[in-house]
């Protein structure tokens, strides 16, 4: 069964910051935030009173008397960085306030003055009968609160809902707070080679031609000379006729 989770917004349209902020604006654009994550995890059942306190009127009521946790969520004055009130009494309660501070704090611009703090005198903490936590984001009447609370919507979403995440023990979805895995890159195909050559035969050279030699015969009287195949009858001849010639090698 889904874990309903009971927020309430501030009423306080009087409270006003730099730049036109107001308290009962800036929190139900956060509550909004807040439905968009909490819609995404089917492990929470979101409810949300936008006439702050416990003042849940119509068909809310219903809803909101099976909440198992509350958490009124206030922007602050004077008091800069993330409070968290809970009842002194309750155990449970003061383990949300941690758990909803300890991933806001670091975020909020205050963040080093800020803390978990009991305060029973608070009627969204001593009323609810379930744990409940009354939640300071950051104060808003300093600029740079207030750029927070308004540029940073969804962080402080996503915070609260690690928050609630870890009150109940349960492990963050990935894909809603943005720690998803990358997809392992593909390993590179190797590079297409060009086919090997087909292998040369081994064909033997041809044995090498001996030098042979020639008879370089001149003819007396002209001016060329003809080449005959040496033998010794051609070299007997020539001699006899008184033919010069010579013989090379080639």
């Amino acid at each position: 069964m889904a874990h309903r989770v009971f927020f309430s917004t501030s009423t306080q349209s009087h409270n006003a910051g730099p730049r036109g902020y107001i308290e009962k604006k800036g929190m139900e654009a956060i509550c909004s935030q807040l439905r968009s994550v909490f819609d995404l995890d089917r492990r929470f059942f979101f409810v949300h009173s936008s006439h702050g306190l416990f003042n849940v009127l119509g068909p809310q009521l219903k809803e909101a008397q099976g909440a198992e946790i509350y958490i009124a969520l206030h922007s602050n004055a004077v008091q800069k960085g993330t409070v968290a009130y809970y009842f002194s009494s309750s155990v449970k309660g003061k383990h949300l306030a941690s758990c909803l501070f300890k991933h806001l704090a670091p975020l909020s611009p205050g963040r080093d003055t800020g803390g978990v703090r009991a305060h029973d005198s608070f009627w969204e903490v001593h009323m609810p009968p379930m744990p409940s936590v009354l939640l300071e984001l950051e104060a808003h009447d300093w600029l740079r609160g207030v750029l927070w609370l308004t540029g940073k919507r969804k962080t402080i979403a996503k915070a609260i809902y690690r928050g609630v995440c870890d009150y109940y023990g349960l492990v963050p979805k990935p894909a809603i707070i943005g720690t998803v895995k990358p997809k392992p890159k593909p390993k590179p195909k190797p590079p297409v080679l060009d086919p090997e050559p087909p292998a040369i035969p081994n064909v033997p050279f041809p044995p090498p031609v001996p030098p042979r030699e020639v008879l370089v015969v001149y003819l007396p009287g002209l001016q060329t000379s003809f080449e005959l195949t040496k033998s010794d009858f051609w070299v007997s001849f020539l001699t006899r006729m008184g033919i010069r010639f010579e013989v090379v090698t080639k």
